[in-house]
C-alpha cells in the first residue's frame, strides 16, 4: 500500500474499522476551522486540520482536504494524511 495507508495501519485503522476512521475524518471537518483553501475551475479544496483518537489509543493530528463542487455545493472527501 502507499504510505498513508501505511500510516493509518500502524495506527490500527484496517477493514474492520473503516467505519472509525471515516466518522474520524468527517468530526474533523465538522468542527474545526479551515486552514487553506485553493480554487479551481469547478470548486474549491478546503484544508481542515484536527486530532483523531486511533485504535492504539494514540491521538495524532491529520491533516484532511475536501472539495466542493462550485454547482453542488456538497463536500467530498479528497484525501488525508499526518500533519
Amino acid at each position: 500500500g502507499s504510505a498513508k495507508a501505511k500510516f493509518f495501519r500502524k495506527l490500527g485503522f484496517n477493514e474492520s474499522n473503516v467505519r472509525r476512521l471515516e466518522k474520524s475524518l468527517l468530526e474533523i471537518a465538522k468542527t474545526n476551522d479551515i486552514k487553506n483553501t485553493r480554487e479551481f475551475a469547478y470548486g474549491i479544496n478546503y484544508v481542515i486540520n484536527g486530532t483523531i483518537g486511533t485504535p492504539t489509543w494514540k491521538m495524532v493530528t491529520i491533516t484532511t482536504v475536501w472539495f466542493v463542487k462550485t454547482k453542488e455545493g456538497k463536500p467530498s472527501f479528497v484525501t488525508a494524511y499526518p500533519v
